[in-house]
């Protein structure tokens, strides 16, 4: 339950510390996320953090930065238990009293309709993903 840490950036901006860094899973997810200690990437707090995919594999799941117990938490997108196949989305109109043809369908109020993401289960083996932080801290 731990990650592969590399510092691609470290920079310093008065009394915060900026960084990007390449994080690589583990073999076993823990179920909650996987913990990510401030100390582990040079800090005593983490205060801002976004997540993005580096590799394909890492680029199929949802990712949430869990600042009350500094977990990095992984759901499947459809809600499903596994990545998710990319498609057209499936979509909804609002339907009226006057039929909608032609040009007047480019005014029709359309709904896109996502999946309930599902968190990764507890032992997962996440090692084939690979994202990148970027973070502000302390």
């Amino acid at each position: 339950m731990a990650f592969t840490v590399t510092a691609d950036l470290v920079s310093v901006s008065g009394n915060m510390r900026v960084g990007v860094y390449s994080l690589t899973f583990d073999t076993s997810y823990g179920t909650g996320g996987d913990a990510l200690t401030p100390s582990a990437l040079g800090l005593s707090e983490i205060l801002f953090m976004v997540v993005a995919p580096k590799n394909e594999a890492a680029g199929k799941m949802i990712y949430r930065w869990d600042y009350a117990n500094n977990k990095l938490q992984v759901f499947y997108p459809t809600g499903g238990s596994a990545p998710a196949t990319l498609g057209a989305p499936a979509f909804t109109t609002t339907s009226g009293a006057t039929a909608v043809t032609g040009s007047a369908a480019v005014n029709a109020a359309i709904t896109e309709v996502g999946g309930i993401g599902v968190e990764v289960a507890d032992t997962t083996d996440l090692s084939t993903l690979i994202v990148k932080v970027f973070v502000v801290g302390k």
